[in-house]
């Protein structure tokens, strides 16, 4: 069975999206969803933004990480669509 996300949290995605703070707003859907890896593996690209102030070399990791976190939220969050749009 799926489960519904909050809309409080699909609110807070979508300011994060706003103030173009994606890899913060891709962290709190792992938060969210528990996920220990991706967790781990966004907090280091948001640790290494902040050394190099570049995200040119870390999209390709993030978007590596994306891929895990858009399946497993697909598979387990019915409102995904509605969540998808404010990335």
């Amino acid at each position: 069975m799926k489960d519904k996300i909050n809309k409080s949290i699909i609110n807070e995605i979508k300011e994060l999206t706003y103030y173009n703070n994606h890899n913060k707003n891709r962290l709190l859907l792992a938060k969210h969803l528990k996920l220990t890896n991706l967790i781990k593996g966004y907090k280091s690209i948001i640790f290494l933004h902040s050394i190099t102030n570049d995200m040119r070399m870390l999209k390709d990791i993030r978007h590596h990480l994306d891929k895990s976190l858009f399946r497993y939220a697909k598979n387990k969050i019915s409102n995904f669509n509605e969540l998808y749009k404010v990335f």
